[in-house]
């Protein structure tokens, strides 16, 4: 796996001199003579943020030790590109040029953009008129029958991975009809399975997979009228990947598309349908998937889509709104594969349904939770460069943004409670609006206690009861979750991956909106002084909402 490698480049501050990158004192005060600096007496197991500061300089008073600082941008309404910061100390020498080795891109290029579309498309759909569409398919619902099993449908299967899409018709027989899952299998599926193990597998996802989601998050819509989710498995959606592009970048397992729900077009399915891929084992559609694979990955992939559709009907048909912006919706998706992950954790005590006693997991909880830890290890290497809360425009996110946003969602579910999720989807509103309304509390405070609790959370040595419960995670450990990984994913790296750089002299710090870096400051008796300012010195703007928290890490 190839590794990118991330540059932390370090210049020179106001009233100082460079030359060749070589090592230049910019003299005793990093704050100027003329400025009056912030006081802060960061003490063992509290934070001190200053929020939303155009300018800081700040004199840290707390004792001699070693304390944790984080520099942010605690927005997420800025334009995507980065925003650079210098962090200086009295006498600051510019530092040699630091890096952070981020690893190597996962072959997931296609089922990322392939989503990224169809989200897209549903901001779209959303944002057009619902009320005539919606009372012309509720009232073609009234007439609409629940199936008997065994009979055949015919359904419109996307053919092509970008829009504008072309559809393939797709005849299914009816395996599996429960009360609230009716499962199709396409006619042209390779004959692996047997109804039964069909029957079984569409009984698993709705028992207990989709009440999972529907507790948390509320129920889909149900513009059919058949009071039931489609499940749709069809070698059409293997064959959306050719052979060659499957290994190189990766495959989709499954998804939802919010125009099955909002248009009455012809190639519209008018209904609420997941779409899922099949086992393959000789590779006929496209590259080999086995029973096995298809088994351990689609119920992730369905309780994530599913969580997309009960967004789509409560923000866009009960209420008529716009769909969730992209990364509060993908950090819910994320967050239900947790939920997933959890009721198992719950079924399975330690040492129970375990293949080794060193399993953090039960097995039947991995494959919910393990792409999760795997997604937010990979941004805590570097989270300076991805933002948990802003997506590029046109992206559905990266692994590492994905990363972000499901642990800031595990971490907004538990400052606020349980209810926290249904609250969230069953809106009018959306993005930074719906979390502020929720959480009570402005994004940049969220932000800067989110951003102190990735670091703070479970730090050996340092009592978790005492810390602020907002500036924690209160139903997960967190260096107990990534080793829990690293177990299960040796390869990965080793480690907390959130490492501090230290802070001796002056640290630039290009940040995303939202993003946060980190520092390690050893304070010696009498305190130190911290300017943080714009490469050329001046005060960083207002709109940046720049964040500076400070916390003393040892006795």
């Amino acid at each position: 796996m190839s590794a990118a490698r991330l540059l932390l480049v370090v210049g020179c501050i106001a009233g100082g001199a460079c030359a060749n990158g070589s090592d230049v004192a910019t003299g005793p005060d990093a704050c100027g003579s003329s400025t009056a600096p912030t006081r802060l007496a960061a003490g063992l197991d509290t934070g001190v943020v200053v929020v939303g500061a155009s300018t800081a300089c700040l004199q840290i008073d707390g004792g001699a030790g070693d304390y944790l600082v984080s520099v942010q941008l605690g927005t997420s309404t800025l334009g995507f590109g980065g925003y650079a910061v210098d962090v200086a100390r009295p006498g600051a020498r510019v530092n040699a040029a630091s890096s952070v080795v981020a690893p190597g891109a996962a072959p997931s290029a296609i089922p990322l953009a392939f989503e990224a579309s169809l989200r897209e498309a549903e901001q779209r759909w959303s944002r057009r008129s619902l009320g005539p569409q919606q009372r012309s398919l509720t009232t073609r619902a009234l007439t609409r029958a629940v199936p008997v099993l065994g009979s055949i449908d015919t359904f419109q299967v996307i053919a092509n991975l970008s829009p504008p899409y072309t559809y393939v018709k797709a005849p299914a027989r009816l395996v599996y009809r429960g009360s609230r899952v009716l499962t199709y299998v396409d006619v042209n599926t390779p004959a692996v399975w047997t109804d039964a193990d069909w029957a079984a597998l569409g009984a698993h996802l709705e028992h207990p997979l989709y009440g999972i989601d529907t507790v948390a998050f509320g129920e889909p819509s149900d513009v059919d009228g058949n009071g039931r989710v489609i499940v749709l498995f069809s070698p059409r959606v293997n064959a959306l990947v050719s052979q060659v592009d499957c290994a190189r970048s990766g495959f989709v397992t499954g998804y939802f598309y919010a125009f099955d729900i909002a248009s009455t077009a012809a190639e519209s399915n008018q209904g609420e349908i997941f779409f899922s891929y099949v086992p393959d084992p000789s590779g006929v559609f496209s590259c080999p998937h086995s029973v096995a694979e298809v088994q351990r990955q689609l119920p992730a992939t369905f309780v994530h889509e599913l969580q997309h559709m009960i967004s789509y009907g409560q923000h866009a048909v009960a209420r008529g709104s716009i769909a969730e912006e992209t990364w509060l919706n993908e950090g819910l998706s994320h967050l239900a594969e947790e939920l997933a992950a959890r009721f198992y954790e719950a079924r399975y005590p330690a040492p129970m349904g375990r293949t080794s006693s060193a399993q953090l997991f039960p097995d039947s909880a991995g494959d919910f939770i393990m792409s999760n830890l795997a997604n937010s290890y990979r941004w805590l290497l570097v989270p300076s460069a991805y933002s948990p809360v802003r997506y590029a425009a046109g992206s559905l996110g990266g692994l590492e943004e994905r990363g972000a946003s499901w642990l800031f969602s595990r971490w907004l579910v538990d400052r606020v409670g349980a209810t926290a999720t249904r609250s969230l989807v069953q809106t009018n509103r959306w993005g930074t609006a719906n979390v502020e309304a929720v959480a009570g509390a402005p994004m940049k405070q969220l932000l800067a206690d989110f951003g102190m609790a990735v670091w703070l959370d479970s730090v050996p040595g340092m009592p978790r009861p005492p810390l602020l419960s907002a500036r924690r995670f209160r139903s997960r450990n967190l260096r107990e979750l990534f080793a829990a990984l690293l177990v299960a994913r040796p390869g990965l790296g080793s480690g907390y991956p959130l490492a501090p750089l230290p802070l001796t002299s002056m640290r630039r710090a290009t940040l995303r909106p939202g993003a946060t870096e980190y520092f390690r400051l050893t304070v010696p008796t009498g305190g130190t002084r911290l300017a943080v300012r714009r490469p050329s010195g001046e005060a960083t703007a207002v709109e940046w909402q720049v964040q500076v928290g400070v916390v003393r890490l040892n006795p």
